[in-house]
């Protein structure tokens, strides 16, 4: 019994408190030697693991490079001014001054402290450290994906998302669906829309912010009285086409609701002008490069009323260069009379290319068709999908609005 009573005695000597006193701290050590193991490496061991880098020396510059995707240079200023340590936690603002920055100093050695953070020795004995996971970036982002006339219906057509769901108590998961349906087509709907205006109103509100602009504060109403000097206010078929490209910068959104039609026509026309742009690079890569090198003028004229100019390249790609495109500028309807700013050589080959182009939009495989009806409403990329519409017999009112691109982008982003 005194064997056994010892066994479980409370005092600091107890056989069993020393015996579970004793796993705790092997246990710690195992625990801290293996931390050790991972972060303790040296470099060319960490190159092994599975989230680590590749890191090569260049001439003032480092080549990082993660699995098989692409290396990316970086340059001594570049991580310099990009100091982790110097980033305003709260505001994930840079702090540095770039005059503080030492353009002479020598990179002496390096090493990665986790799976992201690199830290730099420089011969000025300054430590910085620089975070490499902006280069995960573009593998969280969801892909933009390019449609024909054939593709539509079964791509995007069939994603409608409903209005009751987007303003029910449990609204966000329409609405992120929503936002990655514009975000990768460039076109999402919403079906049983109250149809009126201020039906489309409300599910635009709930969805992001509509854009203050010269044609309307809120929603607007268009039928064919010719109230504006522009052809969208007639009956007449409208080739595709992005809006107001006479904006320094282009409106984001343009949302379309047929609140009523009486008689014939008036279908609305869609065309991906991504998928136009890929189209033609592939066919024509000298065309292509025609039109993303060439800035034409635009213009929006109503006399005594308003007048709107710009200027802007037909297609703009994004800072990673193609395939990743940015903006389609296309709108024959608002080029300016005057490009005398060309140069023999470049209007012919704009010309040349702009045909081309305009070949590739105006064919039925990438032309989309769809008839609009009251309580179905579109939300149009107006910097990726073109839009027109047949020509309509009776009285016909589309209400819609714009709605502002970084809103949703911003969305989208954090959904990522």
């Amino acid at each position: 019994m005194a064997s056994l009573k010892a066994f479980f005695c409370p005092k600091a000597h107890c056989p069993l408190k020393n015996y579970l006193r004793k796993q705790q701290t092997l246990l710690a050590q195992s625990m801290r030697a293996g931390i050790r193991t991972v972060f303790a490496r040296p470099l060319s061991q960490q190159a092994r693991l599975k989230h680590t880098f590749d890191i090569k020396r260049g001439d003032r510059f480092i080549e990082v490079s993660k699995g098989s995707g692409r290396a990316i240079s970086l340059t001594y200023e570049y991580l310099l001014d990009n100091n982790a340590k110097t980033f305003e936690p709260k505001t994930f603002q840079r702090m540095d001054n770039i005059m503080d920055i030492d353009s002479n100093v020598e990179l002496l050695s390096w090493e990665l402290l986790d799976h992201n953070n690199l830290e730099l020795n420089w011969s000025n004995e300054q430590s910085t450290v620089f975070d490499l996971s902006f280069l995960n970036k573009s593998s969280c982002e969801p892909p933009e994906v390019f449609w024909n006339s054939g593709q539509f219906e079964d791509l995007v057509l069939s994603q409608a998302v409903d209005a009751n769901g987007l303003l029910g108590p449990y609204g966000k998961k329409y609405m992120d669906n929503f936002h990655r349906c514009l975000y990768k087509f460039g076109v999402a709907f919403a079906k049983n829309v109250d149809p009126s205006d201020k039906g489309t109103e409300r599910v635009c509100e709930q969805i992001g912010v509509i854009s203050r602009n010269y044609y309307s504060d809120k929603t607007w109403i268009v039928t064919a009285n010719m109230e504006q000097s522009d052809t969208a206010y007639s009956n007449v078929p409208l080739r595709t086409h992005t809006d107001t490209t006479y904006f320094d910068s282009p409106l984001g959104v343009q949302v379309f609701h047929i609140l009523s039609h009486d008689g014939t026509g008036g279908e609305t026309l869609l065309v991906d002008g991504f998928n136009i742009a890929n189209l033609l690079y592939k066919s024509d890569p000298e065309l292509y490069e025609t039109l993303r090198r060439i800035s034409i003028n635009y213009r929006y004229l109503e006399p005594g009323r308003a007048k709107f100019e710009a200027n802007g390249p037909v297609i703009v790609e994004s800072s990673k260069g193609f395939p990743f495109l940015k903006q389609i500028r296309y709108n024959d309807y608002d080029r300016d009379i005057d490009q005398s700013h060309l140069s023999v050589s470049d209007q012919r080959a704009f010309y040349k290319a702009l045909r081309k182009m305009a070949e590739l939009i105006q064919s039925k495989q990438n032309e989309v068709t769809l008839k609009l009806t009251p309580g179905f409403v579109i939300f149009i990329n107006n910097w990726r999908v073109m839009h027109g519409r047949n020509g309509f017999t009776g009285h016909r009112v589309l209400n819609g609005c714009y709605m502002a691109r970084h809103d949703w982008r911003g969305k989208v982003a954090l959904l990522n």
